[in-house]
């Protein structure tokens, strides 16, 4: 399995960035506030903890919405840096979502990263079968990841600057 997933190493993550006009600790707290989720991503339309605990270690889950499927997550909160990071693995050790913040001037660079993990190679394989098309599906999952991430990144930007 390592093996697949090194061969479409260019296919499993994806990240790009934004310029911000807000401080660090400001964008650290809209993403850290899961809540707001709903607000920035295309595809996830809610988010709510499901623990009191909101930092390492806490879960929450997500609502999440296309024209295909709708379907809901569970992801546990793996870093929380107060203006620095922000990350989840979702349902278990399935794909890791990052928020990396760093100041710039007066502006912040909030850099959001989509990474596939091993798991979800074994999941794909479950479902469809190890003879299954996994490279198409992976190239389906950077182009959305790709899209969602630009929408997503535009979104916090807008909220932040308003």
């Amino acid at each position: 399995m390592v093996i697949l997933m090194y061969m479409y190493k260019s296919l499993i993550s994806y990240s790009d960035s934004i310029m911000i006009k807000a401080t660090p600790k400001e964008v650290y707290e809209a993403l850290a506030d899961i809540t707001n989720m709903g607000n920035f991503s295309p595809v996830c339309k809610e988010c709510y903890f499901e623990t009191d605990n909101h930092g390492v270690g806490g879960w929450f889950v997500g609502k999440n919405v296309t024209p295909e499927r709708s379907w809901e997550t569970r992801s546990q909160i793996t870093v929380a840096n107060p203006g620095k990071e922000f990350t989840f693995i979702v349902n278990g050790d399935r794909v890791q979502w990052g928020y990396k913040i760093e100041p710039f001037g007066e502006m912040t660079q909030l850099t959001e990263e989509w990474i596939v993990l091993e798991a979800w190679q074994r999941l794909y394989e479950e479902r469809f079968g190890s003879n299954s098309d996994i490279k198409s599906a992976l190239q389906d999952r950077l182009e959305t990841a790709q899209a969602g991430i630009r929408d997503t990144l535009q979104a916090i930007k807008a909220y932040l600057e308003k």
